[in-house]
C-alpha cells in the first residue's frame, strides 16, 4: 500500500510540475492516459474505504494494491508513449515505473501466491468453467462473502471522514 501512496504522491508532483498544456488539453488520447492514472487513485482510495469498513483480510488488501501498482505503471508507460507528451512528461511518466512489494511470505507471481479460500472466484465466475467468458445470471455478485455483506448494509458515504 505504501509503494500506490507514492505513486498517488508522484501524481500530485505531475500536476505541479507537467501538467498538459492548452493544446495537450485537447488531445484525448493524452487526457486518458493522465485520466486512468488518476482513476487509479480513486480506486485505492474506495479500497481503503471499504477496508476501513469490512476489515478485510491483510493479503488481499495487499494484492489489490500490488495490482494497482501495477496498473499505475502501465498507464505510465503508455503516457510516455503518447507523441504529444513532452519531454518533461516523458521523463516523469519513466521516473514513475514502480514494482509491487512482494511479501515473501505470499509469494510473488500468479500462480505462486497463498489466497485465502474466501477470496477465490466461485467456479462459475472462471472464465475456464465458461468457455472464457464469466457466467452471469441476473446482477453481478461479489465473489468475497464479508465484502458482499457490508455493501448490501452499509455505503462508503457512511465512512467517518475524520476516522482517517
Amino acid at each position: 500500500m505504501r509503494r500506490f501512496c507514492e505513486r498517488a504522491d508522484a501524481l500530485y508532483e505531475f500536476v505541479a510540475t507537467a501538467a498538459p498544456d492548452e493544446e495537450q488539453s485537447r488531445d484525448l488520447n493524452l487526457l486518458l492516459a493522465i485520466g486512468q492514472l488518476f482513476a487509479l487513485v480513486v480506486h485505492g482510495q474506495l479500497v481503503l474505504e471499504q477496508t476501513a469498513l469490512t476489515g478485510a483480510d491483510e493479503d488481499v488488501i495487499d494484492e489489490l494494491f500490488a495490482v494497482l501498482v501495477r496498473d499505475f505503471s502501465a498507464h505510465a508507460v503508455e503516457l510516455h508513449g503518447k507523441d504529444s507528451a513532452t519531454a518533461q512528461q516523458q521523463d516523469w511518466a519513466l521516473a514513475s515505473i514502480r514494482r509491487p512489494v512482494v511479501d515473501a511470505a505470499r509469494g510473488s507471481g500468479s500462480g505462486s501466491r497463498r489466497c485465502p479460500a474466501r477470496t477465490r472466484w466461485p467456479r462459475s465466475h472462471t472464465p475456464h468453467a465458461t468457455g472464457g467468458r464469466a457466467a452471469r445470471s441476473g446482477p453481478r455478485s461479489l465473489p468475497i462473502p464479508h465484502v458482499r455483506r457490508s455493501l448490501s448494509t452499509r455505503s462508503i458515504s457512511s465512512v467517518d471522514p475524520g476516522s482517517r
